[in-house]
């Protein structure tokens, strides 16, 4: 798994497989951005905007169709970099 945040524009990137191959993107109801494989529909990444906004104010971020998705010590250290 793969992490990059870019903090010029509050967004979280989440890579889980090789991006490499040819994806589609699907904006969920609470406007983060799944990647998905074209040709099996798997999830190989999200993008996350307003990612350190939305964790300052509840503390967690849930992802309705991949679930809870916990943000630890290490990756706040991430954002603080």
């Amino acid at each position: 798994m793969e992490i990059a945040y870019d903090d010029d524009v509050d967004v979280l990137y989440v890579t889980f497989e090789d991006l490499r191959v040819p994806c589609s993107y699907v904006e969920t109801p609470t406007g983060d951005i799944l990647r998905t494989e074209k040709s099996s529909g798997k999830i190989v990444g999200v993008t996350i905007p307003f990612f350190r906004q939305r964790l300052e104010e509840k503390g967690e971020i849930t992802l309705p169709e991949i679930g809870h998705v916990p943000f630890n010590e290490q990756t706040l250290k991430l954002l603080h970099a």
